[in-house]
């Protein structure tokens, strides 16, 4: 063989091993497929409309439990792309203004919690904490996402979310003295820390939550409604309400009450069985005599 045709057979086969050598079999996880995700709201009754704008999808490894892929869609859903595979989905409302979510790599260790109080910090032997809002929550476990032949297949995915935060209602009525109410405050513990909430599990942790007391005039009624994670689980589990009742004076009254078995109630209404009788103040002859004059708004007017 001439050395010309030795050099071009070379070239040719040089050739051929530099378009193989550039050739790659795609994985089947670096394919995709196209999904609608569609989410429907089970609302709490005070809420007509989802309490959201936004949802945070989430796909998790379904062995290894490790974040995947994450996602920010409408509240309704939306379109997303995503390789083929089996998944565990967690989705939840973002733009809640006591909930915080944290731990979100691991899939058993999503958290929901919200924090301390600038109040005081412990009753009952508990930490202090705020009550959390409603966080809305969608979960799918063994999600499989199958290969698409076309490029105009979408796979429709229907889930639905609803609040993993239970509402109660409380009312305490007052006797006598309304009149010589400053200001109350109440506390109520026995409840538990967080939600774990891809599990679900709730956090083997008791706290106590600051609520908001309003009163109402003309029933003679402090009332709150107030969120919870839930009654901390376990049988020993017990529930306090303190009701601490500040007079215009500066004096304070303290009522306890026991209420571990109203919390069990499936109604999710504390009627407290009592009727409290607000100290007159104590003024010594001296002393300017304060003008009762409870729950007033004050009201200010800024000339512009």
């Amino acid at each position: 063989m001439k050395m010309d045709n030795i050099i071009a057979v070379a070239w040719v086969v040089a050739g051929w091993l530099f378009v193989l050598s550039g050739c790659t079999r795609m994985p089947l996880y670096e394919a995709t497929s196209r999904i609608e995700l569609l989410v429907d709201w089970k609302l709490e009754p005070s809420h007509s409309v989802p309490p959201c704008n936004q949802v945070q999808v989430m796909f998790y490894h379904r062995e290894t439990h490790e974040l995947m892929f994450t996602y920010v869609l409408p509240a309704k859903g939306g379109e997303i792309v995503l390789p083929p595979g089996l998944y565990d989905m967690v989705l939840y409302g973002v733009g809640t203004e006591r909930t915080q979510i944290r731990s979100l790599k691991k899939y058993q260790w999503i958290e929901a919690y919200t924090e301390n109080t600038d109040r005081p910090s412990v009753f009952d032997g508990q930490d202090v904490l705020y009550s959390p809002d409603h966080l809305y929550v969608a979960r799918r476990r063994d999600l499989e996402i199958p290969s698409m032949r076309a490029m105009d297949q979408v796979q429709k995915i229907r889930v639905e979310a609803s609040s993993i935060v239970e509402e109660y209602s409380l009312e305490v009525a007052i006797a006598e003295g309304a009149e010589y109410i400053d200001r109350v405050e109440a506390y109520i513990s026995g409840q538990a820390r967080s939600n774990y909430f891809a599990r679900p599990e709730l956090r083997a942790e008791a706290v106590s939550l600051y609520l908001d007391m309003n009163f109402l005039p003309k029933e003679n009624l402090l009332q709150s409604t107030f969120e919870t994670f839930g009654k901390l689980p376990g049988e020993q589990s017990e529930v306090f309400l303190r009701v601490s009742i500040i007079n215009i004076d500066g004096t304070t009254q303290d009522h306890i009450y026991d209420i571990t078995d109203e919390f069990e109630q499936d109604d999710n209404q504390l009627l407290i069985d009592d009727s409290i009788v607000v100290d007159i103040p104590k003024i010594d002859n001296d002393a300017m005599v304060p003008i009762p004059n409870p729950w007033n708004e004050e009201v200010i007017v800024i000339p512009l």
